[in-house]
C-alpha cells in the first residue's frame, strides 16, 4: 500500500465520521436567566425577579443555584409560575431550598418529559433589602447539591445562565431636629436686623 492510498483511506474515514456526526442530533442552546421585575429598593423594600428559561429540548429535569450577598439581601420567597411546563411539571420533583442565607436552589422535572417555550417564565423570586446602601450581583448556575439539567434521554443539557443585579436606594438623610428648630430663629434674626438697619 502506498502512502497515497493510506492518506485516501484516512480521508475517507474522516468523511464518514463527519457524515455520521452530522446525522446526530445537535446540542440545543439552553438558557436560563433572571429578569428584573423590580431591581432596586430602599432598606426594608423588596426586589423581585422572574426566572425565565428556554431549554430547546424535552427535559427530564434538573436544578439551579441562585447566589447573592446576604449582607445586602435576605431571601423572601419563590413561587413556580402557574403556566410553567407542558405537560405540567411533576411537583414531587420540585426543589425549593434555602441552603444558606446567600444560596437558594430551585429544581423541577417530569419522568414523562417537560418542555419550555422560548422566554418561558418558570417562577418568581423575591428578596428583602437589608442593607442601607450598596448593590449585589445575583448569580445563577448548575446546582452543586441537586445536579444540573438532563434531557429526556438522560443526556446533559448545557445551560447558559444570566444573572441580575440588585441596587439599594439610599434613604434620604433627615435633618437633625436641632437644625429644624434653629431655622425659624435664624429667619427671625434676619428680619430683626433688617428693621434695625432701616
Amino acid at each position: 500500500m502506498t502512502s497515497f492510498d493510506s492518506t485516501r483511506r484516512g480521508l475517507g474515514a474522516m468523511m464518514a465520521l463527519g457524515l455520521f456526526a452530522s446525522a446526530l442530533p445537535a446540542a440545543q442552546a439552553a438558557t436560563m436567566s433572571l429578569v428584573a421585575e423590580t431591581d432596586s429598593a430602599a432598606q426594608g423594600g423588596v426586589v423581585s425577579y422572574s426566572l425565565v428559561a428556554d431549554f430547546g429540548t424535552i427535559l427530564l429535569g434538573g436544578a439551579a443555584d441562585v447566589t447573592w450577598d446576604s449582607a445586602v439581601l435576605e431571601f423572601k420567597s419563590f413561587a413556580f409560575d402557574a403556566g410553567f411546563g407542558v405537560p405540567p411539571r411533576d411537583t414531587t420533583f420540585d426543589v425549593t431550598e434555602l441552603q444558606t442565607p446567600g444560596l437558594f436552589s430551585v429544581g423541577f422535572g417530569n419522568f414523562g418529559g417537560l418542555t419550555t417555550t422560548p422566554g418561558q417564565t418558570l417562577g418568581h423570586l423575591a428578596f428583602t433589602v437589608t442593607a442601607a446602601q450598596g448593590a449585589t450581583d445575583i448569580g445563577i448556575a448548575d446546582s452543586q447539591k441537586w445536579g444540573h439539567f438532563f434531557d429526556l434521554n438522560a443526556q446533559d443539557v448545557i445551560v447558559t445562565y444570566t444573572g441580575a443585579t440588585a441596587t439599594v436606594i439610599p434613604s434620604a438623610v433627615p435633618l437633625p431636629g436641632a437644625v429644624v428648630l434653629m431655622l425659624p430663629a435664624l429667619a427671625g434674626l434676619g428680619m430683626h436686623r433688617r428693621r434695625r438697619a432701616a
